[in-house]
């Protein structure tokens, strides 16, 4: 599978949501410089960095931490964590215990 770096997926965030690197610079509190220079791959955001620019997108805070590298954790994880916020506790145990299950599954099957 194919990884865009984080710069080219915070400018894809950003077009698809019609703004310009200025005004997400505006919304952020952030340069238009600093904006440009993330978006390049030149620096790195800091954590309260991407705080700000997932507020200003609408994204999800701990995705924009993953794709800029500061979990191991996939993104995909975080998805199935949040969807799982609405169901009741007994509901999201036993959808755990078929998720935790079924990798027990793969990774058996893997291994022979």
């Amino acid at each position: 599978m194919y990884e865009i770096s984080f710069g080219k997926y915070l400018e894809s965030l950003r077009n698809e949501k019609g703004l310009s690197q200025r005004a997400l610079a505006l919304r952020t509190d952030l340069t238009n410089s600093t904006v440009s220079r993330i978006e390049a791959d030149l620096v790195a955001p800091d954590p309260r960095t991407l705080v700000k620019l997932a507020a200003a997108l609408g994204v999800d805070k701990e995705t924009l931490m993953i794709k800029c590298g500061y979990s191991d954790m996939p993104p995909e994880f975080v998805s199935l964590a949040r969807k799982s916020e609405g169901i009741s506790p007994e509901a999201k145990n036993a959808l755990f215990k078929i998720l935790d299950e079924a990798v027990e599954i793969y990774l058996k099957e893997r291994k022979d």
